[in-house]
């Protein structure tokens, strides 16, 4: 018997579909705003999407999602290097993951922050350096939202300058890298020197020739009083217990002085006040003399120059009572005498305040037919 047996051909008709390449030229930039990097690439034809992963060195991970040649991985760590890939996926099956990229993540901030006193008005900040950092921001910022700033490319500190007195700050670092600030490091307190004394007035006691100091009292300060003769080299110090006011008894008569206060806190003190100028009782006159002229009857005085005196004054007493005097912006004067009578004089130089502590006296006779001259003792 001879069988046959029957064969079907089928046409083959089917669409072959291959998975997508691995993504080319993988990239990625640091952005500053969110702390994220946007990773860029060049995709492969046949994909629909893309997965991006950002893997840290200590394992962990970041992802996202996109149709397009580009994502932002949101959130990365500070300090961190991410090996990112980006993996193509079609609607049947997934491609072959990019090549990895190594990115660095932006740095951290620096720690260890430290301040030193800041007794002129200027502090230095340093800290510990930050791997790869490209340069540093120190930012002072006061109670009152006043700011001051300094930065270094190198080195691992910086100098604040111009800080107000009296004020306390909070001061904070961070690193730059690519541009990109890093978050501020833990804030370190910053108190600057108090501000000197205000309202420094002066009042002279003529007779002691000694000078009291005041000012307007500040808290928890001793003060720093300094002063010097105008012309001299040096300046005086005297330091100064919590009172706020000071009298000085060893000053020269007929100087004018100048006077200036700071405060002081513990190491740091204040700059000074500004000075203010003060003149001492005028010294005692000297040499002061007579001629009694009896033509006239006058008595004409003079006597030699006192030291910062503005103007001079002298008073002619006679034993039977007569009173006169003259004044002088110079060094002589003279009054009316009765004739044949026995008088003192005593002479005075004056300030606008003050009277010289000391006087000069001198006594003699109105003539009746001749001059007469007389002379102080010295």
């Amino acid at each position: 018997m001879t069988s046959s047996i029957s064969s079907c051909v089928f046409p083959l008709n089917v669409n072959l579909i291959t998975f997508a390449c691995a993504p080319q030229n993988v990239s990625a930039a640091l952005l500053c705003l969110n702390h994220s990097a946007l990773v860029t690439w060049v995709g492969s034809p046949s994909a629909t999407g893309y997965n991006v992963t950002a893997t840290a060195q200590d394992g962990h991970a970041h992802h996202c999602h996109t149709n397009s040649t580009s994502c932002q991985v949101h959130d990365i760590h500070c300090g961190e290097t991410y090996s990112i890939t980006v993996t193509p996926y079609s609607q049947t099956c997934t491609g072959n993951p990019s090549a990895a990229y190594s990115f660095p993540a932006g740095r951290c901030a620096p720690g260890n922050i430290a301040v030193s006193p800041a007794c002129e008005g200027n502090s230095t900040v340093s800290w510990s350096p930050v791997m790869g950092a490209d340069m540093y921001i120190a930012t002072a910022m006061a109670d009152d939202g006043h700011t001051h700033t300094c930065s270094s490319n190198y080195l691992d500190s910086c100098n604040f300058t111009d800080l107000h007195c009296g004020e306390t700050y909070a001061v904070t670092v961070v690193s730059v890298d690519r541009g990109c600030w890093s978050e501020p490091s833990s804030a370190v307190q910053l108190r600057t020197a108090l501000c000197p004394p205000t309202n420094l007035t002066g009042h002279v006691s003529c007779d002691a020739n000694a000078l009291t100091l005041t000012w307007d009292p500040v808290t928890g300060a001793i003060y720093v009083l300094q002063y010097e003769q105008i012309g001299s080299a040096l300046p005086h110090s005297a330091n100064v217990t919590s009172n706020s006011s000071h009298t000085l008894a060893d000053l020269l008569c007929g100087q004018r002085y100048a006077f200036r206060i700071a405060a002081q806190d513990g190491n740091c003190r204040s700059s000074y006040s500004p000075p203010i100028e003060i003149s001492t009782a005028p010294c005692q006159p000297t040499n002061l003399t007579v001629q009694v002229d009896c033509g006239t009857n006058n008595g004409n005085f003079s006597w030699d120059e006192s030291s910062s005196a503005g103007f001079y004054t002298v008073q002619v007493t006679g034993v039977h009572g007569h009173v006169a005097s003259c004044s002088s912006n110079d060094t002589s004067c003279a009054v009316k005498l009765h004739c044949g009578r026995s008088y003192s004089a005593t002479l005075v130089a004056s300030t606008e305040s003050c009277n010289s502590s000391k006087h000069t006296d001198i006594y003699f006779d109105s003539g009746k037919t001749k001059h007469l001259y007389y002379k102080s003792k010295s």
